[in-house]
């Protein structure tokens, strides 16, 4: 009778267990972009001419530094085209489109893509050539691009727009546009400071102006305000959020865990009574 009652509380754990996975099931996710792939040879248009342009099947990097101690600081602005690149979802084109404003001698402006570490970096640092150091009065801005899809985006199943940061040094803001077409819709979401990880995770629900179904074209512009601001980002992707909070889901498992050793503990006593 004992062994009945305890082998019951095992499947009843364990019933529970599997039915939380069928009900959560695993997060559906789509990758729009991982940055893990480059069209050799991506194109650059650019003015005024770069200090630095390098591109190849496995990076691109464009760069400003002003080397005359006497000239006045520059605006600068650059796109990159890449055509097809394969970490682009249904087959769409990712153009980067990047901007600076009073980038002086001693500080340089610059935006790199490593397609073998999957990483876009953007970043403007002072002291790099010498002479002067201290902050500068930065404004700028990176925006992604991706248009040209195989068919229109339909991302109408899905809850979240994440873009996950390897690392922020500054608080800033992200400017989320979604065109459909006949119509296109732009939300700011801040972006706060972080050398960790961290992803922003944004409500497609707020786009209640385009069709989420049609989607002809997706652009993140990231601004940098007036500050330094360094970033890596690792990815952009969508979630219809049915994975759990990892809190939630540990504190399940830890309650799991005391029944199961309940169950034991109960077993235990009932096999030493019958002795």
């Amino acid at each position: 009778m004992s062994g009945s009652l305890s082998h019951r509380g095992l499947f009843l754990l364990f019933g529970s267990i599997l039915g939380l996975i069928i009900s959560v099931g695993p997060a559906n996710a789509l990758i729009i972009d991982d940055f893990t792939g480059v069209d050799y040879p991506p194109t650059m248009n650019a003015s005024p001419a770069p200090t630095l342009w390098t591109g190849s099947s496995t990076h691109w990097a464009i760069q400003w530094a002003p080397t005359d101690p006497g000239a006045a600081p520059i605006n600068v602005h650059g796109n990159i085209a890449e055509g097809h690149p394969s970490s682009v979802v249904s087959g769409g084109s990712r153009e980067t489109f990047v901007a600076a404003s009073n980038v002086s001698y001693g500080h340089n402006f610059s935006v790199y893509l490593n397609a073998v570490s999957g990483l876009l970096t953007s970043n403007q640092d002072t002291g790099v050539i010498g002479g002067v150091s201290g902050e500068q009065g930065y404004e700028e801005t990176l925006s992604l691009k991706y248009t040209g899809f195989s068919s229109p985006l339909d991302l109408s199943g899905y809850e979240f727009l994440n873009l996950a940061f390897t690392s922020v040094d500054h608080d800033t803001d992200v400017h989320i546009t979604l065109d459909d077409g006949p119509t296109d819709q732009t939300i700011d979401y801040p972006l706060e400071e972080n050398e960790s990880p961290q992803v922003l995770k944004i409500p497609l629900s707020d786009f209640n102006l385009v069709d989420l179904a049609n989607l002809m074209a997706v652009m993140v512009s990231i601004d940098g305000g007036t500050v330094n601001l360094d970033f890596e980002l690792d990815s952009i992707y969508v979630t219809d959020g049915r994975a759990p909070e990892p809190f939630a889901l540990g504190i399940w498992i830890l309650g799991s865990l005391g029944a199961l050793g309940m169950v034991r503990v109960c077993r235990n006593r009932r096999e030493t009574a019958t002795v």
